[in-house]
């Protein structure tokens, strides 16, 4: 849930109020749905091949168009196209620009909904019943960077409350999410005990913030992989089959050489996402001077 909570953290007021609502709905989808349907496209052939024979045509069509709110074979870009309902749903209701009042009662309503779809087993398709949760977090992500905005105004308080904090919730995280409630799949929705996941997740969750929040401070490196989140999350999953397929065949599983080797993996993988990142906006960068040069001006 910690996706969720950063993505409302570092979402921004409207500085240009004349963007049009269109043109925000078509940013984001390209930002965030087309990288969730090419992911999901590169992964199509590994689906079928690994389908048992019981599914029907119909079950095998809803599963690649999203309906039932699980994804063909890619698992992890359901968070991308549930992100992209939750800055839609932000920029009509305008919730940035409400006060901390009205952030609360929206992030409790969702909550709540998020229990009574959860509790009287309601189906909504494509994703919207896990939708509500995230959105309860998302908004936590923005009521988080104003109580942050707060603390930084007193500087050398910060880092004592930021401790105290951490603590705090490192113990109530452990509490719920691994004492009273372990076991859980949100994306399959199994949260057993709902309330329990909500805690264990929104402290968990900030205690990781935290530790980024003091990362960022010593280097600049993870900024750097963080703006290619979106197109790792939608591409890496291959990688992970493959390791686990390494892993299990090699005979190499849950030992020291599979976690070297996934982490030599994931440190390449970083390093060529950031080396094509970078030539792509090159050429994207020329042809648009190109284009501007090309332009007869009036």
């Amino acid at each position: 849930m910690a996706f969720f909570i950063l993505s409302g953290y570092v979402i921004r007021k409207r500085k240009n109020k004349k963007d049009s609502f269109k043109s925000f709905i078509w940013k984001k989808f390209k930002r965030l749905v087309l990288p969730a349907i090419i992911g999901t496209i590169l992964m199509l052939p590994l689906y079928f091949y690994t389908l048992k024979g019981t599914e029907t045509t119909i079950d095998i069509i809803k599963t690649i168009f999203f309906y039932k709110g699980f994804v063909a074979y890619n698992f992890p870009v359901w968070f991308l196209i549930i992100m992209f309902y939750s800055v839609v749903v932000e920029r009509l209701l305008k919730i940035k620009e409400k006060n901390v009042y009205v952030k609360l009662i929206y992030l409790f309503a969702s909550l709540i909904i998020g229990f009574l779809i959860y509790n009287f087993k309601i189906f909504l398709p494509f994703g919207l019943d896990k939708f509500f949760v995230c959105f309860a977090f998302f908004v936590f992500g923005i009521l988080l960077r104003e109580f942050i905005d707060v603390v930084k105004k007193n500087q050398k308080s910060m880092h004592i409350i930021l401790a105290i904090v951490f603590v705090v919730f490192f113990a109530l995280w452990w509490l719920f999410g691994i004492e009273l409630n372990p076991k859980v799949s949100f994306y399959n929705l199994k949260y057993y005990n709902y309330w329990y996941f909500c805690l264990s997740s929104f402290f968990g969750s900030c205690c990781f913030f935290i530790i980024c929040y003091l990362i960022a401070k010593v280097t600049k490196f993870f900024e750097l992989i963080g703006r290619e989140t979106v197109w790792i999350l939608s591409t890496h999953y291959i990688f992970v089959r493959l390791l686990k397929y390494v892993g299990k065949n090699y005979g190499v599983a849950y030992t020291w050489k599979y976690d070297l080797i996934a982490l030599s993996t994931t440190i390449i993988l970083i390093a060529v996402y950031i080396v094509i990142s970078y030539f792509i906006k090159k050429l994207i960068k020329k042809k648009k001077q190109k284009s501007q040069t090309e332009t007869p001006t009036a």
